[in-house]
This record gives structure tokens, C-alpha cells and sequence, in this order.
């Protein structure tokens, strides 16, 4: 678990500040709280795939502290959940479609 982490935590730093355009999908549709609503990364490899999850995490909760994240198969795609603390101290569950990337390098 923590290599996993690690390599999340390099991915993400491998990638800087820099966005890509088009990299999700999220609207009051998609807000990320549920499989139905999943935000939907738009990435075509892992280490691109990854490291958009975690932009829009800080782009949709500044300030907030990975807890944890876990992949799950639901109706036979890929997702991956990623706990948050936001900087109020809510637990959230993040819920990503990386279908498009998963296992893809």
C-alpha cells in the first residue's frame, strides 16, 4: 500500500502544476459522489491518468489531505475511490471512471 502511494505521490510530482485541457469530466452530473456520478478521466496513460485525478482534487478541494484509495470493478469498469479530508474536516469519498487509462502505460 504504501509503494502505491508512493508511486501516486511521484506520478503526481512528475506532472508539476500543469493541466491539460479536457483531462475530466465533472459537472453537477458528474461531481465525483457516487459510481452513477464519477468523474470521468479523459487520459490515455496511467501516470496521466493519476495525476488528473489528483488536480481535481485540489482544484475541487484546496487544501484537503489524501486518507486513502482504493480501485474497485463496478459493473465491470474500473474506478478508483480516493478518500479526502477537506480543509473543514469532512470525509468525502471521490469516485473516478479511469476506465480510459487504467492499465494503460
Amino acid at each position: 500500500m504504501k509503494k502505491l502511494f508512493f508511486l501516486i505521490f511521484i506520478a503526481y510530482l512528475a506532472t508539476g502544476c500543469s493541466s491539460s485541457k479536457n483531462t475530466t469530466t465533472s459537472s453537477t452530473e458528474n461531481d465525483g459522489s457516487s459510481f452513477s456520478k464519477a468523474i470521468i478521466i479523459k487520459e490515455k496513460t496511467e501516470t496521466k491518468g493519476v495525476a488528473a485525478e489528483y488536480l481535481w482534487i485540489r482544484e475541487h478541494y484546496p487544501n484537503a489531505t489524501i486518507k486513502g484509495q482504493k480501485l474497485v470493478d463496478h459493473k465491470n469498469k474500473p474506478y478508483d475511490i480516493i478518500k479526502i479530508e477537506t480543509k473543514e474536516s469532512e470525509e468525502k469519498e471521490i469516485y473516478f471512471d479511469i476506465s480510459m487509462f487504467f492499465g494503460k502505460m
